[in-house]
């Protein structure tokens, strides 16, 4: 089932992004910073599986945070990047996207790889697109296409398909 559900959620990631552009290999800048962003994701994924083993995940944020952090202030120091003079208001919701959509996400993530197969925790998370979509939909006041729908609804399919279990046969 495991297996079925795979194909499922990425064929629904197919439709989603258009299966015109996927036949085409015709991919927008933001399809192939996604599929990087996979395939970071992947690597991200297999490295801290082995490492909450052997730590509590609260102690590995610590570590993971400080980490982005400091590889985030020298990527804005080498850009030049604007990182203290911003209104009240942005850094009120700056703190808000860190706590919530960062930390919050995380732990949320690293507390089920302590818990739940790797491989079943990385195909869960193909529902982020799907949530972008709906998020974007109600907060943004973006339209979504019909194949985003129905992608959406199949990738869905699909994750549920990988966590249902099969009943072992019964040898006659």
């Amino acid at each position: 089932m495991f297996w079925i559900g795979t194909l499922l959620a990425v064929a629904g990631m197919v439709v989603l992004v258009g299966y015109q552009n996927v036949l085409a290999l015709k991919f927008s800048e933001g399809i192939v910073l996604a599929v990087l962003s996979s395939l970071l994701y992947a690597v991200y994924i297999l490295i801290t599986k082995g490492v909450l083993q052997k730590i509590d995940t609260l102690t590995f944020m610590f570590y993971n945070m400080l980490g982005a952090c400091l590889f985030m202030l020298v990527v804005c120091l080498f850009e030049r990047c604007e990182m203290i003079q911003f209104s009240t208001s942005s850094w009120l919701y700056f703190i808000a996207m860190g706590l919530i959509c960062q930390l919050g996400g995380w732990i949320t993530i690293n507390n089920a790889l302590r818990f739940l197969e790797s491989t079943k925790v990385s195909i869960a998370l193909l529902s982020q697109t799907v949530f972008a979509c709906f998020l974007a939909l109600l907060l943004l006041n973006e339209r979504l296409e019909v194949n985003e729908i129905i992608g959406s609804v199949i990738v869905l399919a699909g994750i549920a398909t990988t966590f249902l279990k099969t009943k072992p046969s019964k040898n006659l």
